[in-house]
């Protein structure tokens, strides 16, 4: 019994490490710098539905590096991994990529 208590235990600190997300960097402005650099489109837009299969659509309000049209639609997707998750209807600042026709949002 004893040895499934400390079995269960290392593995749930083990699980939590595993499992965490963490982007390795130190400042805000260092990962601004990386995000600028990684990025094929950064916007400010606004969630305007969100739909039980996990994708969004989001409206372009204004393009912060010139690639995007004003209220342009893309179709976003929660992946589920290290990415921000989507949950309601609002504004963000968008750093971002296209990967199989959704926009992926970079953490």
């Amino acid at each position: 019994m004893k040895k499934s208590i400390w079995t269960f235990t290392f593995l749930s600190i083990l699980t939590q490490y595993t499992f965490a997300c963490d982007c390795g960097f130190k400042s805000l402005a260092e990962l601004q710098t990386k995000e600028i650099e990684i990025s094929e489109c950064i916007f400010i837009g606004e969630i305007i539905e969100i739909n039980s299969d996990l994708t969004y659509k989001i409206r372009v309000i204004e393009s912060l590096d010139g690639g995007d049209l004003q209220d342009n639609i893309y179709i976003g997707k929660n992946w589920k991994s290290c990415q921000p998750y989507v949950e309601e209807e609002g504004f963000w600042l968008v750093y971002g990529r296209m990967e199989n026709e959704f926009l992926k949002m970079n953490i």
